[in-house]
């Protein structure tokens, strides 16, 4: 555990660095420019909300992404991948809030990613077609349409978790699916090529961890909204856990697979382990809330605090800590 804590302080200490002498702020910002230009063109502006989310996605999840992959392969990202990173992660937010926000279909969402206008007064349809155009100049044209088709149909899929009466199953097949293939378009967008199989199955069972683990904390909003999840459905968390551990070891011994020196390996198992100490501590936030209902999870009886876990409290990032250091 002594080994982990001191190559995971090596590890923040080079994404700080990362942070601080990489591109991707510039990106960012040479990008949210033509964004408000684009909007103030329509008269509207982007609000203090919408450009943390931007950020959040755009800036921390490019780091933190791009610095992994630089962990696992030895090599430093170039000046594209570094901006097809950025560009792909500010192009996922706005593909949500077409379809969730307006009331975009599948077909309208392929034919933008097909640069064709759907709606000539809506302009975050006018910025993801640029976006995506952006993209596609700097990217292999082949390898990112079928692979942005297959995000958009389980994208379109997911819409069924919403109507609440999905079997276990294809429950579970549309959130690993859209997770799976989110992360592995990342990957194969950021280094313009398709992962061989053994890459393509650990980038797929990383991006089911990341779904899976958004839901884990989103199941307040979910429960509100009554979109049917994993959790949503759960009565037992102790089994939840136990589905999301055998993900987490079935993907990590995957990783160990890869032609990487074992260190490399290491040390990007450590990175993926930020999010997963997170979901752990959130699964036993939820696993608190079912002892109070005679240890069956019904989460449309607890409170909002029983059922989000709040990531600032001193105990609660320690035990996060901990978990991380368990590898």
């Amino acid at each position: 555990m002594l080994y982990n804590f001191y190559r995971l302080f090596l590890i923040a200490i080079k994404g700080v660095f990362d942070v601080i002498f990489s591109n991707t702020y510039f990106f960012y910002k040479k990008t949210i420019k033509e964004i408000e230009e684009e909007l103030a063109n329509e008269g509207l502006v982007l609000d203090k909300s919408q450009k943390k989310r931007f950020f959040t996605y755009s800036v921390v999840g490019v780091v933190m992404f791009s610095s992994a992959l630089k962990t696992l392969t030895g090599k430093k990202l170039s000046i594209t991948q570094q901006e097809v990173s950025q560009l792909f992660t500010l192009l996922t937010p706005i593909i949500d809030d077409l379809y969730d926000d307006f009331g975009y279909s599948v077909k309208e969402i392929k034919q933008i990613t097909q640069k064709k206008i759907v709606r000539k007064d809506n302009v975050w349809e006018k910025i993801a077609i640029r976006i995506g155009a952006r993209i596609e100049a700097l990217n292999n044209r082949s390898l990112w349409h079928p692979l942005t088709e297959k995000i958009i149909d389980y994208q379109g899929l997911s819409q069924l978790q919403e109507k609440g009466n999905l079997p276990e199953n294809q429950l579970r097949d549309i959130i690993y699916q859209k997770g799976g293939i989110s992360i592995q378009l990342n990957h194969d967008t950021i280094m313009n090529e398709q992962g061989n199989a053994l890459e393509s199955e650990c980038f797929y069972g990383l991006g089911a961890i990341v779904q899976l683990t958004n839901d884990i904390f989103d199941v307040f909003k979910d429960r509100n909204n009554q979109t049917q999840t994993l959790v949503t459905d759960c009565r037992d968390i102790r089994e939840l856990r136990k589905e999301y551990d055998n993900l987490v070891a079935n993907t990590f011994q995957k990783i160990r697979q890869l032609p990487y020196p074992q260190r490399n390996k290491h040390d990007f198992i450590l990175q993926m382990m930020v999010l997963v100490s997170r979901g752990r501590v959130a699964l036993d936030h939820l696993e608190a809330a079912q002892k109070t209902t005679n240890n069956v999870f019904q989460p449309q009886l607890y409170s909002r605090k029983q059922l989000i876990t709040d990531m600032e409290k001193p105990r609660v990032l320690f035990k996060s800590f901990y978990y991380n250091l368990k590898v």
